[in-house]
């Protein structure tokens, strides 16, 4: 139940600016018959959601039925953020999901169904449902092997849905690997915050993968070209612990998909590997998430022959986030201590996993063509 663009009462200035004639308004213009009487707004996502601003907001109803809260989100406050989600486009991006893809998912896969969105410009809004008593699970601790485990399959499922077929038209919004000059604009990007990123983050990072992130960078184009060669799919495209709701009964909830893109699926195996688990369960379950990912997208139906590719892109995409979580973090404020942990674990066990698939070797091969 999607509301068109245009209808309802827009994008409010602020969490602050909701109230309950607004929300009244716009849950009326999905066809929800109700009117709220009072609601309480809990801000919520604060120090791990950087490029939104969410609230819980759990109402009183003065006429109707409907659910007792809902999850509003909005585009953040803090100005690295903003010029990070602009270049982006991320609020489009994801009020776009949730009213052109979601309504098309398999059973098997989870989103918060979306009572309202609306865009205005840059900005958007969405009112979701409230998932609770699902919960995401600390980033920094890492998932279980159990997590990591339902997580990777649900990727799998989520991805199967899309493996090799032409979206392009029914999703011309959404960025793809596959645009022209997508890859000279980001290498350009990257090559100007490197520098700042080194800075911030430099000293937690070894020089030797650091470096790799520095020779990469002049090779995204190519890289970016050769991955598009492969079946591509629709892909989360920040898909860690963070941004998964884990249900009493095992469910994984799949939110956040302000950076949605048509890429290579094993990418966003990559970052989960990289980003949500800690180097130790990594290191020990790497090669059986892997074939659990593979194995999930043969059992949702694609071919064999779709899959040969995956293991080396899944490699080879760690530059890739590398250099991206480079591009973006150089400009990401981490306002606490909870933020602060969270991203230098982020690197910390990426930096290592590069290490620990000797990607120099990719990087040698890029340099001699």
């Amino acid at each position: 139940m999607n509301v068109p663009v245009g209808s309802g009462p827009g994008v409010p200035e602020s969490l602050g600016a909701i109230d309950a004639s607004w929300l009244t308004e716009a849950l009326s213009s999905t066809g929800l018959n109700v009117e709220i009487d009072s609601f309480r707004c809990d801000r919520i996502g604060q120090g791990v959601a950087f490029l939104g601003a969410l609230a819980r907001l759990s109402v009183t109803y003065r006429n109707g039925d409907g659910p007792i809260s809902f999850v509003v989100k909005i585009p953040p406050s803090n100005q690295g953020a903003l010029a990070v989600g602009r270049l982006l486009n991320v609020w489009v991006r994801e009020a776009r999901f949730y009213r052109d893809l979601a309504s098309q998912l398999p059973d098997a896969v989870s989103v918060p169904r979306c009572w309202y969105q609306a865009i205005d410009g840059e900005r958007s809004v969405i009112v979701l449902d409230d998932l609770a008593p699902a919960e995401t699970r600390d980033q920094v601790v890492g998932a279980t092997d159990g997590e990591a485990n339902a997580a990777v399959e649900a990727l799998a499922r989520f991805q199967a849905h899309w493996w090799g077929q032409d979206a392009s038209g029914q999703v011309k919004w959404m960025p793809g690997i596959d645009r022209p000059n997508t890859g000279i604009g980001l290498a350009t990007s990257m090559a100007a915050n490197i520098d700042r990123f080194v800075d911030r983050f430099g000293h937690l990072l070894s020089d030797e993968t650091t470096d790799w992130t520095r020779r990469f960078i002049p090779h995204v184009p190519a890289w970016l070209t050769e991955l598009a060669s492969h079946p591509m799919t629709v892909a989360h495209a920040d898909y860690r612990l963070g941004n998964l709701l884990f249900g009493p009964h095992g469910q994984v909830h799949m939110i956040d998909w302000q950076t949605a893109m048509r890429t290579g699926g094993a990418t966003d195996l990559a970052f989960f590997t990289t980003t949500s688990i800690s180097i130790e369960s990594r290191r020990r379950n790497e090669a059986e998430l892997l074939d659990r990912y593979i194995n999930t997208l043969r059992e949702s139906g694609v071919a064999r022959s779709d899959l040969a590719h995956v293991r080396d892109d899944y490699a080879e995409s760690i530059l890739w986030w590398m250099a991206m979580l480079s591009n973006n973090l150089a400009n990401i404020d981490a306002p606490d201590e909870k933020s602060t942990a969270l991203f230098d674990s982020m690197l910390t066990r990426m930096h290592t996993a590069a290490s620990d698939h000797d990607l120099g070797r990719v990087i040698d091969r890029l340099e001699r063509r």
